[in-house]
Order: structure tokens, then C-alpha cells, then sequence
């Protein structure tokens, strides 16, 4: 069985993320959200406690998506399953522009970068971010 990790602060969670997580479940046996910590946020829009309740209620539907929370590093927390593969979203990703390989997390042996579909991709849950969605 293989699992996929989409870590990200979700906050909030957004349409982008909904695609990227639907699409993963499409693909994996087994896909964990995880609410993480952004140390990079110094005030949340909504707690870790609101948007795991948010987050929970808009992956419902999915029967192999399961919602968590963590406060360690996703390095540490990879390490709780075997072989994963984080899978995280890009926003803003003009054509022709190379991502950094310094904003794909190597906490895992595998990271898969996905862009969302078009329509989603234009919202963003902070407005000032570049590269990695979270």
C-alpha cells in the first residue's frame, strides 16, 4: 500500500488544495492531510484546531483521505510511514520559469509537485506566496 502525505498549513484550505488532494487520493491507497505548522504565518487566519475541523469537513468524501495535525518538522513526521511520498502543490508557476529546488521539501525519499488544475490555481490561501502551496 502506498501512502502519500500533503502537509501544508491549509489556512485556509482552498479550492487549489481540494484539486491537488482529490487527485492524489486518485492515485494513492492511502493519502494523509497534515496540518502542520508555518513558521512563516506569525497570525494564522484560523486555528490549528478551525482548520483541521474545516479541513476534515471538505476531504469528507473521500474514503482513503484521513486529516491529521503535527508540530514537528515534516522530516520527523515522514518517518511514521513506510516509503512516502509527499505530494506538494505549486501555485504561480509562470511557463518557461524553473521551481526551486530549495522549495520541494526532501523530507521523503519521493516528492511529487503537482500544480492544480487551471481554474483553482489562481487562489491562493496567502496572497503573498510564491512557490509551494500550503
Amino acid at each position: 500500500m502506498r501512502t502519500a502525505i500533503c502537509p501544508g498549513s491549509f489556512d485556509p484550505i482552498t479550492l487549489g488544495h481540494l484539486n491537488i488532494i482529490r487527485r492524489t487520493s486518485r492515485i494513492f491507497d492511502k493519502v494523509v492531510v497534515c496540518i502542520m505548522k508555518n513558521s512563516t504565518k506569525t497570525s494564522p487566519m484560523f486555528t490549528a484546531e478551525e482548520r483541521l475541523d474545516m479541513v476534515r469537513r471538505a476531504c469528507i468524501r473521500y474514503e482513503n483521505v484521513t486529516v491529521e495535525s503535527s508540530d514537528i518538522l515534516l522530516a520527523e513526521y515522514v518517518r511514521r510511514f513506510e516509503n512516502p511520498v509527499i505530494v506538494k502543490g505549486l501555485q504561480r508557476v509562470r511557463p518557461g520559469s524553473p521551481v526551486a529546488p530549495e522549495t520541494i521539501p526532501m523530507a521523503s525519499k519521493e516528492t511529487l509537485a503537482a500544480l492544480a488544475q487551471q481554474r483553482q490555481a489562481l487562489e491562493a490561501s496567502n496572497l503573498e506566496q510564491v512557490a509551494p502551496q500550503t
